[in-house]
């Protein structure tokens, strides 16, 4: 019994049906426990994250009153998560202005680093929730945009140095893919000439030459041409 545990319901009624575990094949119990204690650090990692916000909304209670509708504060998720004191039926209401982004997104978007996001004070809020694409993918970090956008601003100097900083990283991304193409066009035409060389050779090694009437050049040398290839075979007559 204690063999079994741990083990998921599946794999124990598939072990039920085989007569040796380790001779019957479909599951690999070292895979399966090496993904269970990736969840569980994952959990982990969601508890904490969540517990964290809950100490910073101890620390800093919620106005009275949502700052769009003006109506009492009394459910927000914006607020326990963000800090933003909007109530949740505004949120419903303008969803394009309470948009999430992914910890990726906000780097490439943005133009941020980590320590932009997570080091620069206040610190930028996030809520980590599973990958929808793939379970086994990490959690994503999910910020507010807008408050990210904010952080833009401040990094790059209002939204004329974000767009001066977006104008340079295009610069860059297509000089570095001009520089790419340009390589893998040169490595084309090395592969091109060297091919066109063995080929030249290798019809050389091939080609028998038929030479035409033989020429004197001095008074005991004389050469023939090849009148295909224009090889020049040089010879004397003693």
């Amino acid at each position: 019994m204690g063999k079994n545990k741990g083990l998921t319901d599946v794999e124990k009624f598939y072990l039920k049906r085989q007569r040796n575990w380790d001779d019957a094949g479909g599951f690999d119990v070292s895979e399966n426990n090496e993904m269970e204690s990736r969840e569980q650090s994952r959990r982990l990692k969601r508890k904490r994250n969540v517990e964290e916000n809950e100490i910073i909304n101890s620390k800093n209670p919620p106005p009275e009153h949502c700052n769009r509708c003006k109506k009492d504060l009394i459910l927000s998720y914006l607020w326990t998560s963000y800090g933003v004191a909007i109530c949740d039926d505004c949120k419903v209401e303008h969803e394009g202005d309470y948009k999430c982004i992914t910890k990726t997104d906000a780097k490439q978007i943005y133009l941020l680093k980590d320590v932009d996001l997570e080091l620069r004070k206040p610190p930028l809020r996030f809520v980590l929730k599973k990958n929808p694409r793939n379970p086994k993918y990490g959690d994503m970090a999910l910020f507010l945009e807008c408050q990210v956008e904010e952080r833009a601003y401040e990094v790059h100097g209002g939204f004329e140095g974000l767009e001066e900083a977006r104008r340079l990283a295009a610069e860059k991304s297509n000089k570095r893919m001009l520089n790419k193409v340009k390589k893998e066009m040169n490595k084309i035409k090395k592969d091109l000439k060297d091919k066109e060389i063995f080929n030249t050779n290798y019809m050389k090694l091939q080609h028998q030459c038929i030479y035409g009437e033989e020429s004197k050049i001095s008074e005991d040398e004389y050469k023939q041409s090849c009148i295909q290839c224009g090889h020049v075979k040089k010879y004397s007559k003693f």
